[in-house]
């Protein structure tokens, strides 16, 4: 069973956390309910998890998958939604992250997500960002991450000086 999870933090301006971590199986969905927060003008913070696989075998990295599991589109609108019809109330911000594995491995998922959640014409604040280790950008990624520089947040993991970064 492919399991995806969707990590939503929630940080009001007044510096109050609130974790939420919702677990939704691939290939049986289940409604979750997520607790409403009385708090306005909210941050959110959802985590989309688009694939166990990666391109590198990094000696310090948590994400120690056995699988080479990909997200489906199908699971990555379920979490979309469900964010959006039970945790958008009093939001201003929602920044949905990507990571994985490597995320780029996944890129068409995240281009689908990121016109999905578009389309969608939330009357909030819509930000993107994604982790990613660089190795496999192409040219083609570069141009879309580019036309889309005003919503998307491109992080690079370096890890360190130049020694301590290619040890990995």
């Amino acid at each position: 069973v492919v399991v995806a999870q969707v990590i939503v933090v929630v940080v009001a301006q007044v510096i109050v956390m609130v974790h939420v971590m919702v677990t939704v199986l691939a290939c049986d969905l289940e409604i979750v309910h997520l607790p409403m927060i009385e708090t306005k003008k909210l941050k959110i913070y959802p985590t989309l998890c688009v694939t166990h696989k990666c391109n590198l075998n990094c000696i310090y990295c948590y994400q120690k998958y056995k699988s080479n599991a990909n997200m489906s589109f199908e699971t990555a609108k379920y979490c979309v939604d469900s964010i959006c019809d039970t945790m958008l109330n009093d939001v201003e911000v929602v920044e949905f992250s990507f990571i994985g594995g490597e995320p780029l491995l996944n890129f068409d998922l995240i281009k689908k997500i990121f016109e999905y959640v578009i389309a969608k014409k939330l009357s909030i604040q819509k930000r993107f960002f994604i982790t990613t280790n660089g190795t496999i950008l192409t040219s083609e990624m570069k141009s879309w991450f580019t036309e889309h520089r005003d919503q998307f947040i491109l992080c690079l993991s370096l890890d360190g000086t130049r020694e301590t970064h290619n040890l990995n």
